[in-house]
């Protein structure tokens, strides 16, 4: 019957199942009937008719016949499997096995045989005896005469055999040779003694037609070491070119596939298993983390590690890998009886510390790995700094901003929101932010290495090393310095923020709490100088002038400032007035050579005596003293000159401004000035060095 025939479109096969693979492995079978000494094979006769149709699936078998063609056809029913149909093998299988297991306990040897020893109706085993060969050959026969199958053409190497277990003369036409004396021992041929010391090697290499896996086992017996050659597959490299690396990795795949399904294959104790390999590229991504290399090497490298250890793996050298072999074209390898293809290479015979050492540890490599993409971002500032120019604007406009933040976080969490004018806590949190930021975009390596656990010190190479800088708990930076014992310095004194002179914050903001640090120098930037300036202020509907008096302390370089209404000698003395009043006497005045000064040192003499009391005895206790430069030599005030410059710089946004300020906020935008300057780092200079 052909169950392929169509009609329609549709045929018999196409409406059945095929069912499950029940078969056993070919090559299982295979080397269970080389294991042992005494061999026995048979064959089911007719085993697809041997199993019987149930009679409601009958009628799904009927087929036509006739003797002649003038005879009408008579329809008959096949009552038993055909040959041909696709559930045919996987329905005797399972009746086959269902038979076995039905008997197992009478026999369980004779079942196990029936079940892992049969490939399809062919019956392959062997024994280490005559006398177990006949008994497990009767009772397999038993077995299939009672599920109503009938072995027949019984073969043995040892013609008693087959003829104890109910062989025909007739049929011992061809007997099976393993070319050993019954008193000798082998691997596959020996005795259960051989095997108690059992070890696997398994040889793989790959070149750009082919790759292959060799498979051998290696054991001691009373005559010595012995090889033999187990198992060994070879597969052509695909049409898709591939790397040798890539090759040879997949050769490493079949080897460790061939080792698993051989040890599933024999039920015999292994004590040690070895695969060789002549790629070094493959043991480095054996002992590498292969999640790091691209899919086609990590996911056959995970398949590896999966069914072996790495330590499992050595090298070779190319020359005596002897699954190089298989995968040249050529004359192939030698297959003769003595051959290496047949015993592998001479070092297994040989005790294990002469076996192939590998020259050197295996170093990661950078083939085959994968690039790791990093979608990086750079930080952006909560509050664009380039639109403020005053620091108390964007201190406070920071302050709501994390206010804004925080008020999100209470609202889902259910607490009442915070409302009102800034606290003083807000205020030093935003400050604390816009240090963070500061020092994050200039000092960022310095940041991370002290945010590492144990870490106390920067690198030798950063410009703010020799500050013995450090994190502070809120993560700011600060310095270390002399005052780190003092006992009644605040903590921002001691410990002053450290940040860049170039960064936006930093031109801002200025305090005695903050070191500023300069880029191309590892120093601070002190500098005092003291001059006039001129501004213009808003009286009633017109402008009029007002001038800045700059006084700067020599030996502190701490400044003061006075606005005069002009540069008559008079403006000049009430403003040093003011000075003197409030900043105290000073032992010698230094100014430029100008008339206004001079006409206030002629009517200074004069002044002394007509002023109060207090101020009278203010000057005379102190020998005010007031020396002038000489005449065309300006770069004798450089002191003060460079301090006029500074004071600019603070005051520059009100000087180019269109609208002019009145005196109340001129005098007040002079102070705010006045206490930027001074906020800097003052530097003692002693009087003998002037």
């Amino acid at each position: 019957m052909d169950a392929r025939a169509t009609v329609n479109g549709v045929s018999f096969n196409s409406s059945l199942l095929k069912g499950p693979d029940m078969l056993a492995s070919l090559p299982a079978v295979l080397s269970n009937f080389r294991r042992f000494q005494y061999a026995l094979a048979a064959d089911i006769k007719e085993m697809f008719h041997r199993i019987k149709i149930r009679e409601e699936d009958r009628q799904f078998q009927r087929f036509l016949w006739r003797d002649r063609p003038d005879v009408e056809p008579t329809i008959f029913v096949m009552n038993v499997a055909i040959f041909g149909s696709t559930c045919s093998p996987s329905s005797a299988q399972y009746v086959k096995n269902r038979n076995a297991r039905d008997f197992a306990d009478d026999y369980p040897t004779a079942a196990n045989a029936i079940i892992r020893h049969h490939y399809v109706d062919d019956y392959l085993d062997s024994f280490g005896t005559k006398e177990e060969a006949v008994t497990v050959g009767r009772e397999v026969k038993t077995i299939h005469e009672k599920g109503g199958f009938e072995i027949r053409n019984f073969l043995s190497n040892k013609p008693e055999i087959a003829e104890s277990v109910g062989a025909q003369s007739t049929a011992m036409e061809k007997l099976f040779q393993i070319g050993k004396e019954e008193c000798s021992e082998s691997i596959l041929g020996g005795n259960q003694e051989t095997y108690n010391a059992l070890q696997i090697h398994v040889f793989v290499d790959a070149s750009e037609s082919a790759y292959s896996s060799v498979l051998y086992f290696r054991v001691k017996t009373s005559y010595g070491v012995d090889t033999v050659l187990v198992s060994a597959k070879s597969k052509v490299a695909p049409l898709k070119m591939l790397s040798i690396p890539r090759l040879e990795l997949q050769a490493a795949v079949l080897g460790s596939r061939l080792l698993n399904s051989v040890i599933k294959m024999h039920d015999l104790q292994v004590t040690k298993r070895v695969l060789w390999t002549d790629s070094r590229t493959v043991l480095a991504w054996l002992n590498s983390d292969h999640r790091k290399y691209h899919q086609f090497v990590g996911f056959r490298i995970a398949e590896i590690l999966t069914t072996t250890e790495v330590d499992e793996w050595r090298w070779i050298p190319t020359k005596i890998n002897v699954a190089d072999l298989a995968t040249k074209w050529g004359t192939g390898p030698d297959l003769s009886g003595n051959g290496v293809w047949y015993h592998g290479p001479e070092f297994l015979r040989q005790s294990e510390e002469l076996w192939p050492q590998q020259q050197r540890e295996n170093s990661p490599t950078v083939e085959e790995i994968r690039s790791c993409n990093v979608h990086g971002s750079t930080p952006q500032p909560m509050v664009n700094l380039a639109r403020f120019g005053r620091w108390e604007r964007i201190q406070r406009t920071l302050g709501y901003v994390h206010r804004f933040v925080d008020n999100v976080q209470r609202r889902q969490q259910g607490v009442p929101l915070e409302l009102g004018i800034l606290t003083q806590t807000e205020l030093a949190a935003a400050e604390r932010s816009l240090w963070k930021q500061a020092q994050h975009d200039y000092y960022l390596r310095e940041v991370e290495d002290l945010s590492e656990k144990n870490c106390t010190t920067v690198s030798k190479s950063s410009n703010i090393y020799k500050l013995c800088p450090f994190l502070d708990k809120y993560g700011v930076l600060r310095m270390r310095g002399r005052l780190d014992l003092a006992l009644y310095v605040p903590y921002e004194a001691k410990f002053p923020t450290i940040l860049p002179q170039q960064s936006t914050i930093t031109c801002c903001k200025g305090s005695k709490e903050l070191y500023v640090v300069s880029c191309t120098e590892n120093c601070a930037e002190v500098t005092n100088n003291g001059s006039f300036a001129k501004m213009l202020v808003k009286q009633g509907r017109s402008n009029a002038k007002r001038w800045i008096a700059l006084f700067t302390c020599l030996s502190i370089r701490a400044i003061h400032m006075e606005v005069a209404h002009s540069l008559s000698t008079e403006s000049c003395i009430l403003a040093i007035r003011r000075f003197v009043n409030r900043r105290g006497a000073p032992a010698e005045i230094y100014s430029d050579n100008g008339t206004n000064f001079h006409g206030a040192n002629n009517k200074l003499q004069q002044q002394i005596a007509e002023r109060d009391q207090t101020l009278a005895t203010v000057f005379t206790n102190t020998n005010t003293k007031w020396s002038f430069n000489p005449p065309g030599a300006p770069h004798m005030g450089g002191v003060w000159e460079r301090m006029v410059r500074s004071v600019k710089m603070a005051i520059g946004t009100f000087l180019e401004a269109t609208r002019k300020p009145d005196d109340e906020t001129l005098e007040t935008i002079i102070i705010e000035a006045e206490g930027i300057i001074n906020s800097r780092p003052l530097t003692y200079i002693p009087l003998e060095e002037l």
